[in-house]
């Protein structure tokens, strides 16, 4: 009996995702089928002009771009530093290593918005940044 349900489970989970996948992917022609004939080539490698109101996106991409690359190098070098210290240099039973267990759970279980008001405090009010 437990076998039917874990089949009966696993199947469901199976069609769920497939839903998921699907209306996605509709969603996304949909967008692209609508969208396609109203940007341009000039509109995406034209720098912005009259201080956003006319031009082109260009600048906008490779700040997003600058952006995403930043995020990816320091969170990644952030967790395997983190998962060294985890696991090669922490024993099983220590208190530091219950306490990073406790942070990284913690951390993992937070909301992404609080981390960016966190770093718009930081950066503006105490380092004195502007936008």
């Amino acid at each position: 009996m437990s076998r039917r349900i874990d089949k009966m489970i696993g199947w469901l989970c199976g069609l769920a995702a497939l839903f998921a996948c699907s209306l996605f992917i509709g969603i996304l022609f949909y967008v692209i089928v609508r969208g396609a004939g109203t940007i341009d080539v000039r509109f995406l490698i034209e720098p912005m002009q009259a201080a956003g109101a006319k031009g082109g996106i260009c600048y906008h991409i490779i700040g997003t771009l600058i952006l995403l690359v930043t995020a990816l190098t320091v969170s990644a070098l952030l967790a395997f530093g983190f998962s060294i210290v985890h696991c090669f240099y922490l024993s099983c039973h220590s208190t530091a290593r219950k306490l990073l267990d406790f942070l990284l759970y913690t951390f993992n279980g937070l909301p992404s918005i609080l981390f960016g008001i966190l770093g718009l405090i930081i950066f503006i009010r105490y380092l004195g940044w502007d936008k």
